[in-house]
């Protein structure tokens, strides 16, 4: 990946991330929850593997666009504490999905469960998700701030103030 392009790459994959969690917590998790909560349990296996590669797509070259792109970013600049937030609003998510959804995906298509079990796990699933959806927004935003940030030191004249 060129270096220049990257926060190009890290804002369009962090805004496709969260459009993709956004799709999953406000159009599929509100069918989910107009469904009986054991077909919603039956039917995870097909659903989790069917969203997978949205996420993977999109997630994947934000996480690792957003990383060159605050490497690359002039230290103790504006720029790059926006990428610093975005990189954080990301590994934030990937956290809660590594330490909730995937083991919690994992028992609910191999577990069985009462329909009290299975509305109390759908309920919390979408709560967590919901905070997934919203990092991944403070990601796009910090992104978007980061790329405002090095055009502005940019089309300064003066260039970046320096001390002495």
């Amino acid at each position: 990946m060129r270096s220049g392009s990257a926060p190009i790459i890290a804002f369009g994959g962090s805004v496709g991330f969260t459009a993709v969690m956004a799709t999953i917590g406000m159009g599929l998790g509100r069918q989910w929850v107009q469904i009986d909560s054991l077909v919603w349990a039956d039917t995870w296996l097909a659903t989790f593997l069917f969203l997978l590669p949205c996420i993977a797509i999109t997630l994947t070259p934000a996480a690792i666009a957003v990383v060159v792109a605050l490497r690359n970013a002039p230290a103790g600049s504006r720029e790059r504490r926006n990428w610093q937030i975005a990189a954080a609003g990301l590994a934030v998510s990937v956290l809660i999905t590594l330490v909730y959804h995937l083991p919690t995906n994992i028992r609910i298509w191999t577990g069985d469960f009462t329909a009290d079990e299975a509305t109390t796990q759908l309920n919390r699933w979408l709560v967590l998700h919901a905070v997934r959806t919203l990092v991944g927004l403070a990601a796009v935003i910090a992104s978007y701030q980061a790329i405002s940030a090095a055009r502005d030191t940019r089309s300064d004249p003066a260039g970046p103030i320096s001390a002495g």
